[in-house]
C-alpha cells in the first residue's frame, strides 16, 4: 500500500472528516441567547399603555410556484422578540397577566406541531416541547388551540400589532393556513369589539427598543463587519481591468 507524501494532498483527502468533527451541535451556538429575547420582550412590555395587548405574527410562507415556497424570511420583529425561525406562529404579550389555556403569565407562544411525516419533506420544527427547551419560552402551545376565546379583547383597552401591514392574510391559497387562521380571527375580533388598533405606539416603542442595540446585537455586528471586509478584500483581489461587476 502506497502511502501519500504530498501534504496538502492529505489535507483535502481529511478535510471533510474534520468538517464532520467540528460540527458538534444540530445548530449553530452563535445566535442570539433565549435570555436576549426575554429582555426584548420585557422591555417592550414595559413601555405599554395600560391594559393592552402585544401581537406579533411570524412571516407568511410564499408560494413560488406549484410546491415550491421561497425561502423563508422570518418577521423581523417577531424574530426579535422570540429568536424563532419557524412559520405559522403567533407571540401575545399582556402588559397584566392573564390565563390562557389554563396558564398564567404575560407571554404565550402559538408554534406549530410536530408533524415527522411531513418533516422528512420541510425539515425538521421544534414543535412545543422543542421550543420550551430552546428559548427556555414558558407558555408554548400548537397554534390549532389558538381561537376566538383566545384573547379576551373585553378586557383588553388597545391592541399593539403590525399584523395589517405584513402581508400574512393568504386569501388566495388553496388549502388555508394556520397563519392566515389566526390572523383572521384576531383581525374580526378587534373589529367586532372596537379596540383600537396602536399601530403608531407600536412602531414607537419598537423604534425606541431596536434603535439601541444591545451587547449581543453588537458582538454580531461586529463578526458580520469583520466577514464582510474579508469579502471586499477577496474581490480586490481578484479585480482585474475590463471585469464587471457580476464577474467580481
Amino acid at each position: 500500500m502506497r502511502i501519500c507524501s504530498s501534504p496538502i494532498l492529505a489535507l483535502l483527502l481529511i478535510l471533510p472528516f474534520l468538517s464532520q468533527a467540528q460540527q458538534t451541535t444540530e445548530y449553530p451556538n452563535d445566535y442570539l441567547s433565549p435570555a436576549f429575547h426575554a429582555g426584548r420582550r420585557a422591555a417592550f412590555r414595559d413601555m405599554m399603555p395600560r391594559n393592552s395587548v402585544g401581537i406579533f405574527f411570524a412571516s407568511q410562507v410564499r408560494v413560488r410556484n406549484n410546491d415550491i415556497d421561497y425561502y423563508y424570511a422570518q418577521s423581523k420583529n417577531f424574530y426579535y422578540f422570540t429568536g424563532l425561525e419557524e412559520p405559522n406562529s403567533v407571540l401575545l404579550i399582556f402588559k397584566n397577566p392573564v390565563t390562557i389555556l389554563g396558564a398564567t403569565g404575560n407571554e404565550f407562544l402559538f408554534v406549530q406541531a410536530r408533524n415527522p411525516q411531513r418533516e422528512m419533506w420541510t425539515g425538521k420544527i421544534l414543535g412545543v416541547e422543542g421550543v420550551k427547551e430552546r428559548y427556555k419560552f414558558e407558555n408554548v402551545f400548537t397554534n390549532d388551540k389558538f381561537n376566538a376565546a383566545t384573547i379576551d379583547f373585553g378586557s383588553i383597552d388597545s391592541v399593539l400589532s403590525l399584523f395589517r401591514n405584513e402581508d400574512i392574510f393568504s386569501r388566495y391559497k388553496r388549502a388555508p393556513d394556520q397563519l392566515s387562521r389566526m390572523a383572521d380571527i384576531t383581525d374580526s375580533l378587534i373589529v367586532l369589539n372596537k379596540k383600537p388598533l396602536a399601530t403608531r405606539t407600536t412602531l414607537s416603542i419598537l423604534q425606541k427598543l431596536r434603535g439601541i442595540k444591545q451587547p449581543e446585537e453588537i458582538v454580531l455586528m461586529e463578526k458580520v463587519v469583520a466577514m464582510s471586509a474579508e469579502g471586499h478584500k477577496e474581490v480586490m483581489k481578484a479585480t482585474k481591468p475590463g471585469m464587471t461587476e457580476y464577474q467580481a
